[in-house]
């Protein structure tokens, strides 16, 4: 028994490089993986306040004569609550940009029409739209 016990000295350099290296690509598949349920979880919640913010607009058109009671009422003046994202009017159109999206809202009070189209910023593709008349 003292012979067999002799001959070993625990583990080698060899082995620890080893196991250094296995835990090492753990490690990285770990933080891939994380990072991609991170990525997808901020995606779905930028769409979801985009959403949000469509059919707030949406409410707020309907209950409102023209353009200055909208922007009166309207509660995103200074972009998503509580989100990151920036936000811009120009001429009866107002944009919500953020990470993966883009919100384009226009009003036409003259013609009673609301439109909404969310964009991927990716590629531009059209992931919503909705086309709205008083009547």
């Amino acid at each position: 028994m003292k012979k067999f016990l002799l001959g070993r000295r625990g583990a080698g350099m060899a082995e620890a490089i080893i196991a250094l290296v296995i835990i090492t690509m753990i490690t990285f598949a770990a933080l891939t993986v994380i990072e991609a349920g991170t990525s997808a979880n901020k995606k779905t919640g930028d769409y979801s306040d985009l959403s949000v913010i469509v059919n707030n607009g949406l409410e707020t058109f309907k209950y409102t004569q023209n353009t200055s009671q909208f922007e009166t009422v309207f509660p995103y003046e200074r972009g998503v609550e509580g989100g990151s994202g920036d936000y811009y009017v120009s001429s009866n159109k107002y944009i919500f940009k953020q990470d993966y999206y883009v919100l384009t809202i226009e009003l036409n009070y003259s013609s009673k029409i609301y439109n909404a189209s969310i964009k991927s910023v990716k590629d531009s593709v059209e992931v919503y739209k909705l086309s709205y008349t008083k009547g």
